[in-house]
């Protein structure tokens, strides 16, 4: 059966429009039979089979580069506009309800890949409408396995499961937000994600079988050396210093290592023996780090691609998700992909006519909230004072009505143009109006 269908997805897709018009045709015919719906969905859970095994591109080869039984020669790329036509040729497709929806169900990955949507955004859409369903309806009636497919795909095809939950999110919000939300805050609560320091952290991005912390081997050739324990200063440094201390550890060894000064140092029995006991410490913790993020990342993922499908579908829930994001951006684990977040944010709780002022509030609150993570931009005690100022000082006239107002020409007082923050957007606000 695989192969029947591998071969039909050939000719589907193949360079010659002739031979696609007419496969399409031999299959619209299959599907109107008896049981063809379910042949049909198995082919188009195929075809997803299938571009996740071939590269999709934008352009459409010229005829010059088509051969004549219709194979295009070279790479074998699959030319976005193809994938569109044949979607398109395939349906409608009659039958009962439960059988239009195995055919919705098995679109859902071919119509939604990122250069499908680039090609004919809403094609899924379309497809649904043409079988008389409700799109809204059916993500409602199929919402688990829809949740289902969307978390399988961004681990998967990441891109392709973001376009998917984008489309989801602005269709119908209701048929994956609640669980995209409820997951998102449940692994950012997570006690252990918390734990990770920089050190852990660090030790995750070492590769396997190589040492991070070094400073063992010289602790154990000083007590060799001086028969005691050697004591290190133990002090509590900001993520930005440990990055530039580390920085700085590595420029003075690739400086060595171009003038031929870096060699591996002969290693004593006993610091042989405190290298083993390292590495099996460094290799427990990299695999405990690299659960975590195995685990996070996909949520947050997930979470990133509701927000830039429906930001202001998120808007209700905002009050409530911004306190966990605000404690978790001190993970290492998660740090960068929840700046980036927050920053997409403030489009769920900002107008397009406050954009300027919302920029400078999650620019501002990211400075705030100093995250675990290496800045672009590191501001002195001056500057975010000063940024402080202004942002309160523009949150103040965009909310507070002036002290005399005059009337409509303003020849008396003062135009109001205030308007009081939302709920949501002074939860935003939060962290800059507390510091």
């Amino acid at each position: 059966m695989k192969l029947l269908m591998r071969g039909s997805i050939s000719a589907l897709l193949m360079g010659s429009p002739a031979v696609r018009r007419q496969t399409v045709g031999i299959l619209k015919r299959w599907g109107s039979m008896l049981g063809g719906q379910a042949m049909l969905a198995a082919v188009l859970n195929e075809m997803g089979e299938v571009l996740r095994e071939h590269t999709v591109t934008l352009d459409t080869p010229a005829r010059g580069d088509v051969g004549a039984g219709g194979e295009v020669q070279a790479s074998g790329d699959i030319p976005a506009g193809w994938l569109v036509s044949t979607l398109t040729g395939l349906f409608p497709v009659p039958g009962t309800i439960e059988e239009k929806d195995e055919i919705a169900f098995a679109a859902l990955v071919p119509a939604f890949h990122p250069l499908v949507v680039k090609t004919r955004p809403g094609l899924w859409v379309k497809l649904v409408k043409s079988m008389e369903m409700n799109p809204s309806e059916f993500l409602l009636r199929n919402q688990a396995r829809v949740v289902e497919l969307a978390a399988s795909q961004i681990s998967l095809d990441p891109e392709l499961g973001r376009e998917l939950v984008k489309g989801a999110a602005e269709i119908c919000p209701g048929s994956i937000l609640p669980f995209i939300i409820s997951n998102f805050t449940s692994v950012l609560t997570n006690r252990e994600l918390l734990k990770v320091d920089f050190n852990a952290f660090q030790v995750y991005l070492t590769p396997a079988g190589e040492l991070y912390d070094k400073s063992v081997l010289e602790s154990a050739a000083a007590n060799e050396g001086s028969g005691g324990k050697i004591t290190r200063e133990n002090k509590a440094y900001s993520y930005k210093e440990q990055m530039e201390e580390l920085a700085l550890r590595k420029e003075l060894e690739e400086k060595k290592r171009k003038e031929g000064k870096l060699k591996k140092p002969e290693l004593t029995p006993k610091q042989r023996e405190v290298m083993k006991a390292a590495l099996e410490k460094e290799g427990e913790i990299r695999k405990n780090v690299k659960q975590l993020v195995e685990a996070t990342n996909p949520a947050v993922e997930l979470f990133r691609a509701a927000v830039a499908g429906n930001p202001e579908a998120l808007a209700s829930d905002v009050t409530a998700i911004l306190p966990v994001i605000y404690k978790a951006v001190q993970s290492p684990v998660v740090a960068k992909a929840l700046v980036d977040t927050l920053f997409e944010l403030r489009k769920a709780v900002f107008t397009a006519e406050d954009e300027t002022m919302a920029q400078f509030v999650a620019g501002v609150n990211v400075q705030v909230l100093n995250p675990a993570l290496e800045s672009e931009f590191s501001w002195t005690k001056d500057q975010l004072k000063e940024s402080l100022k202004r942002i309160l000082e523009m949150l103040h006239t965009s909310c507070v009505p002036p002290s005399e107002v005059g009337g409509e020409d303003a020849e008396d007082g003062m135009v109001d143009n205030s308007c009081p923050l939302a709920a949501p957007a002074f939860a935003y606000c939060f962290p800059l109006i507390k510091k």
